[in-house]
């Protein structure tokens, strides 16, 4: 028998509030970029090795953090692979972004529930009204 564990989700930034990644969009800049570094999966609760934060700063995707570890275990971040620069905009990424409230945020009386927002290279391209269970979507104006 197999066991899976729940992973490790990135941390998306929308409004100034928290939520959790579902979707991994740096996972599409390291396809184009085979000679970064390797990482070190270091728990089983993180098997991709790294941990993003992200934030949707008015239309754009924005990496602000990276925590991950190369194979010898030295500290990989966004300014060891963007050249110094210690946030960057994600133009590389299309495709849905899918998130739900934080621990914190759900505590605080905001319902879980399973949103998405669209994107095409790092733009914002569509944010649902709602979501299947009629929720708002807290990225819609």
């Amino acid at each position: 028998m197999t066991l899976h564990n729940e992973q490790v989700p990135d941390v998306i930034i929308l409004r100034g509030e928290p939520y959790k990644l579902f979707t991994l969009p740096f996972a599409e800049w390291m396809e184009t970029h085979k000679d970064r570094p390797r990482f070190m999966k270091r728990s089983d609760q993180c098997t991709r090795g790294y941990i993003g934060r992200w934030e949707v700063r008015g239309t754009e995707l924005w990496l602000i953090g990276l925590y991950a570890w190369d194979l010898e275990g030295n500290d990989v971040g966004v300014e060891e692979l963007f050249g110094g620069q210690k946030e960057v905009p994600a133009d590389w990424y299309s495709g849905p972004l899918d998130f739900e409230p934080s621990m914190e945020l759900v505590a605080a009386g905001v319902k879980p529930g399973l949103h998405r927002i669209w994107f095409k290279d790092g733009k914002v391209v569509r944010v649902p009204e709602q979501n299947r269970a009629g929720q708002p979507n807290p990225a819609k104006d």
